[in-house]
């Protein structure tokens, strides 16, 4: 991740989607590890309660950024495959149009983990 963002001729559009993979995979790791410490320590109540709906919807956000990005990269690449000589004449793509398809992935990330969190209040 450093290298990616430290060193700018890395930055090309599928090291962009890798450095998005591994934080999403961080997000995950992060949530499964505060979920296990959290789980031996704090006993039932509000404050457990009010930890599982973010549990939850951490969860949920971190697996739907990485098969999220991951679709998305998918169906680049299947349209650089389908039409090569089309993407070879249009503009190249660069790594902010690749940021701001990752941003656009990451909102949806968080809009459809909504639902999850909101299961766990009811």
């Amino acid at each position: 991740m450093i290298i990616i963002t430290c060193n700018k001729d890395m930055r090309t559009v599928p090291n962009m989607y890798i450095l998005n993979l591994s934080i999403s995979d961080i997000i995950l790791l992060k949530s499964v590890i505060i979920d296990f410490i959290l789980s031996l320590l704090v006993p039932f109540g509000t404050i457990f309660e009010t930890f599982c709906t973010f549990s939850r919807y951490w969860g949920q956000f971190a697996c739907g950024l990485s098969s999220y990005a991951v679709a998305v990269l998918s169906i680049q690449r299947y349209n650089m495959i389908v039409n090569p000589f089309y993407d070879r004449v249009s503009s190249q793509p660069g790594w902010r149009d690749a940021m701001a398809t990752i941003c656009g992935v990451w909102i949806v990330a968080a809009l459809f983990s909504i639902p999850s969190a909101l299961a766990n209040l009811y």
